[in-house]
């Protein structure tokens, strides 16, 4: 978001990555930052919205009103995912489509609607391969785990069989519990725990599944999501009567509905 909100004012200058990278940093780690993919010092960015004569309070009221729309979006794709009916699926994944250009992020955000689309069985414009294609490097070959990667695997967890995200996930977790991250989201770890051990259970793995269900059970309690922590002691006790993981999920959905709980 901020890279590119960088970029937006940059060329609006008329302003090249040359001219703007000189003194500062270099071109490609100019090029990289604009493309989400490098994260410079602050003091780095504070020299180059000086050069670009803008204030640290314009650049974060513009890059606010960048993250808005995509925010929405995103928060409206999963509502209507959990809660919508197919017309409303196939609705929201138009009005993303029409931003699928606009950024890396907001390309990943359609990948995303194309993908629910696949799971719900309906029209879609991308296959199931192609989707996997795109998002696997970016996963499988990133150094850094912050945020948006986060929500990148959460979000496209099923993509991958449970031997590829038992390496994945290992390495997430490694990689959260060895580095300082105060600005990751703790939401994320448990998230992505629950997906494996549902995935996991799906594979009938399950004193594996149980294992990591524990452990997202006992990061949610210090978290204090309840509702992470109502839902695994539910798909747990569900899943011991039947031993039918989709059954399990299917009760969640109407439980969770009947309660007007939103999925996090």
């Amino acid at each position: 978001m901020y890279g590119k909100v960088m970029q937006l004012v940059r060329k609006s200058k008329g302003i090249s990555q040359n001219e703007l990278a000189t003194g500062v940093m270099s071109r490609s780690n100019l090029s990289n930052f604009e493309n989400e993919q490098y994260i410079p010092a602050f003091d780095k960015v504070i020299l180059l919205l000086s050069k670009l004569n803008i204030t640290v309070e314009e650049y974060l009221s513009l890059s606010k009103q960048t993250d808005i729309q995509y925010q929405f979006l995103y928060q409206e794709l999963v509502k209507t995912e959990n809660y919508g009916t197919r017309d409303e699926l196939i609705n929201i994944n138009t009005q993303i489509s029409y931003f699928k250009l606009k950024s890396p992020k907001y390309y990943e955000l359609y990948l995303l609607s194309q993908y629910v689309l696949i799971l719900y069985q309906l029209p879609c414009v991308i296959s199931l391969k192609e989707i996997k294609d795109y998002i696997k490097p970016l996963l499988f070959e990133s150094e850094q785990w912050f945020n948006h990667e986060l929500r990148l695997y959460n979000n496209f967890l099923f993509l991958f069989d449970y031997s590829e995200n038992y390496t994945l996930y290992n390495k997430v977790l490694r990689k959260l519990s060895t580095e300082d991250c105060p600005s990751i989201s703790e939401r994320y770890k448990v998230h992505l725990s629950i997906n494996f051990g549902i995935q996991l259970l799906e594979y009938n793995q399950e004193k594996e599944a149980k294992k990591i269900l524990a452990f997202a059970k006992e990061e949610a309690r210090k978290e204090k999501l309840i509702i992470q922590e109502l839902f695994i002691d539910f798909l747990l006790s569900e899943f011991t009567k039947n031993h039918d993981i989709k059954l399990a999920r299917t009760k969640w959905k109407t439980y969770s509905t009947s309660l007007g709980l939103l999925k996090q």
